[in-house]
């Protein structure tokens, strides 16, 4: 029985179909299984301590760092560098990095006694380590700031060990009678600074006594 030409023209036609979905269906398999790897691969690279920014079916946008401002509420920051000033370089997780001053305390200064070692003392507490920041209502600059570690401040351990002593207060601060009282018992007991007889002044240091004594 001989077949009609629009008999062969249907069967020409079903088979093209059938070879056009086939090629999607292989073109589907081959996309899911390079999708499947590549995300294998991101997995594998990728500490297990880091979220992955961005996927093939998420995109993170970063956040652009912002100014490191200081209020009562502490911040988290990393202490980048110890100047030479005595001045602490900190940078929060996603700031930039802002130059701060330890609020309340006044350093000896360079060339005169316990310069060299109140420095250094800052150095090995500070450079490299994680602490908070933050400052109260009595600020009188931006830069100016509670440094603390742990438990306690930084400003406490320096006046205790006589390394620093209080300077451009008005007695209403936060932390005034703890950093005082800290003061008081290194003075009390000849610490650092305190055994150099003049050395000490109503404003801040002398640096005639200071230099003789070095």
């Amino acid at each position: 029985m001989h077949r009609k030409k629009e008999d062969y023209i249907l069967i020409i036609v079903k088979k093209g179909i059938s070879l056009i979905a086939c090629g999607i269906i292989v073109g589907i398999l081959i996309t899911l299984m390079n999708l499947i790897v590549s995300t294998h691969k991101i997995a594998i690279s990728t500490p297990l301590d880091q979220p992955v920014e961005a996927s093939i079916f998420s995109f993170k946008k970063k956040q652009k760092p912002h100014p490191l401002k200081l209020t009562s509420e502490p911040v988290k920051v990393k202490v980048l560098k110890v100047q030479a000033d005595n001045k602490i370089v900190v940078k929060g997780a996603n700031t930039y990095a802002k130059t701060l001053s330890l609020y309340l305390v006044t350093f000896p200064p360079k060339g005169c006694y316990k310069a060299t070692e109140a420095h250094q003392r800052l150095e090995e507490l500070l450079k490299g380590k994680t602490v908070y920041v933050y400052n109260d209502g009595q600020v009188t600059k931006s830069t100016e700031a509670y440094v603390q570690k742990g438990d306690s401040l930084i400003q406490e351990t320096l006046l205790k060990e006589g390394l620093v002593v209080m300077y451009n207060y008005n007695g209403s601060e936060k932390y005034y009678a703890l950093l005082k009282q800290d003061q008081n018992k290194a003075r009390s007991n000849g610490k650092g600074v305190w055994i150099v007889p003049g050395y000490v002044t109503n404003n801040g240091y002398s640096h005639k006594v200071g230099n003789l004594h070095e």
